[in-house]
């Protein structure tokens, strides 16, 4: 209508960042998300410390390990969850997720892509390759992280597991195993051969993709 003035153009609304997966979440991720940014920081690094959420739980109604070094919030938080964990559990299928594939144990792993930091994971298996647990072996730096074979078997024999598979990142975007990679590899599976152990793969992850070494012939 004449005389009257333009009336502005809306700017265009931000883009929103697309939310990832919640499968795909670390477990401090999940816990931030869950319980808010100041809340969550706080348990997530208990988790962290710890090994992972399952870990960390495990040890709350008994103080041990890495849940008697939490601060009175972050406990009252820790049982929180844990006590909801008890009530939803009739809501949990029986079945645990398979992980008999590179493509299977990606599921779960499949994160460590987008990290900063080399990180080294284990996946414990049942023996028909159900997945028991994921737990954070390591932490590292932008380009190496330190581990024994110890370091990965000790977590698979706690939860009882008969098979495993590691999986670790690269920052830098290029999956190519490392010759120390190769080195470590062997020298996990040698381990756990003597323990009666099946060592199913290694996983390399970045940006760039994904590699086996058993697909590239190291198992």
């Amino acid at each position: 209508m004449a005389g009257l003035p333009a009336s502005p153009v809306d700017p265009a609304p931000p883009a929103r960042r697309r939310a990832r997966p919640v499968t795909a979440l670390e477990d401090g991720e999940l816990l931030r998300e869950l319980l808010g940014p100041r809340a969550g920081t706080g348990l997530a690094r208990g988790v962290e410390a710890a090994g992972g959420l399952v870990a960390l739980l495990g040890g709350v109604d008994r103080g041990e390990g890495e849940a008697a070094r939490l601060g009175p919030g972050a406990l009252r938080r820790a049982r929180l969850l844990l006590e909801t964990a008890r009530r939803l559990a009739p809501l949990v299928p029986a079945a645990r997720p398979r992980v008999a594939s590179p493509a299977e144990a990606l599921a779960h792993v499949g994160f460590l892509a987008t990290l900063p930091r080399e990180r080294l994971v284990v996946l414990t298996l049942d023996g028909r390759s159900g997945l028991l647990a994921r737990e954070t072996i390591a932490v590292g730096a932008v380009n190496a992280v330190s581990a024994s074979p110890r370091d990965v078997l000790e977590p698979v024999i706690r939860r009882g597991g008969l098979r495993f598979v590691v999986a670790h990142n690269h920052p830098s975007g290029d999956p190519s195993p490392s010759a120390d990679d190769v080195a470590f590899t062997r020298r996990v599976d040698r381990a756990a051969r003597l323990l009666g152990l099946q060592f199913l793969d290694h996983l390399v992850v970045a940006r760039g993709g994904v590699v086996s070494l058993r697909e590239e012939g190291h198992l």
